[in-house]
């Protein structure tokens, strides 16, 4: 990457059948923001973490 190269950030979030994608973001910080943000807007929809990931998260790894 050449010194005046400019970065940019963005996420994907799989709902279903579903993907919303984001980019563009001039920094981490901002993307995380906005991704924190679309969590929480699926949240109240109804959306919740994959089973694999809550058993991941907990340490639980016997799926």
């Amino acid at each position: 990457m050449s010194a005046g190269a400019k970065v940019e950030y963005g996420f994907s979030i799989r709902w279903g059948d579903r993907t919303i994608s984001a980019s563009g973001f001039e920094s981490r910080e901002a993307m995380e923001a906005a991704r924190v943000a679309e969590f929480a807007s699926l949240r109240e929809l109804g959306w919740t973490l994959p089973r694999w990931w809550q058993f991941w998260r907990r340490g639980d790894t016997r799926l």
